[in-house]
């Protein structure tokens, strides 16, 4: 993810067929076998290191976009509702992490977009922030929809949405997950709530029962898939 130069070597050409976009884009480049070799492009942001099994090389390729494709440097330019940009002062979230910087800009233009990143590097910022930027207040019915493999990391989201949503007045993000009474749960969706963080299991058992509506959903995220 960083800008400059980068030291490219491979030891194994042409590259094996799954990896022919690869190839392609180092032909795009004008780089073909001359190995090790420097790529200098100032207009490159992405960084792909690819250990190939079973062959003796390794190699870091960076594919060029259109300078108007680059993602946006600063949270103040990605178009973060007030109350949500408010925030990330109180969080200390000065300059977006990699995941952010590319995710944030097409969520807010209401795109779907695959993410992946280690953790710790922010991944739910990257969807609660611009999530939350859409939310219609006004609506107390189900509007955002993320699944979770855990009941701890239900819980875990659903506190991150909470605190993204602190200047929010009104907000309400519901948990649902095993273990945990049926009475609580339906009491606040009773009440309205916007963002649901659940398991699949206690979330089905709320859709047979016919407990929870998800007409209003305007996003789905599948996180720790």
């Amino acid at each position: 993810w960083v800008s400059g130069e980068v030291q490219a070597e491979v030891l194994s050409w042409p590259l094996p067929p799954h990896l022919k976009f690869f190839q392609y884009s180092f032909d795009h480049l004008g780089i073909k076998k001359n190995y090790p070799c420097i790529i200098k492009r100032t207009h490159v942001i992405f960084q792909f290191l690819i250990s190939m099994v079973g062959n003796p090389g390794l190699f870091i390729l960076r594919i060029p976009m259109p300078e108007n494709n680059l993602p946006l440097t600063g949270f103040d330019e990605m178009n973060l509702s007030p109350s949500v940009f408010a925030v990330l002062q109180d969080v200390g979230y000065d300059t977006p992490t990699p995941v952010q910087a590319l995710t944030i800009p097409h969520m807010i233009q209401e795109k779907d977009v695959l993410g992946q990143a280690r953790t710790g590097t922010g991944k739910t910022a990257a969807f609660a922030l611009p999530l939350l930027s859409r939310i219609n207040l006004d609506n107390k019915r189900p509007q955002v929809l993320v699944l979770t493999p855990t009941r701890e990391l239900a819980i875990q989201v659903a506190d991150s949405f909470k605190t993204y949503g602190t200047r929010m007045k009104g907000l309400n993000v519901l948990s649902v997950y095993g273990g945990q009474s049926y009475g609580v749960q339906l009491n606040q969706l009773k009440r309205g709530v916007h963002v649901v963080v659940g398991t699949p299991g206690r979330l089905m058992d709320h859709m047979r029962k016919k407990t929870i509506c998800l007409a209003d959903l305007f996003c789905v995220v599948i996180d720790g898939a």
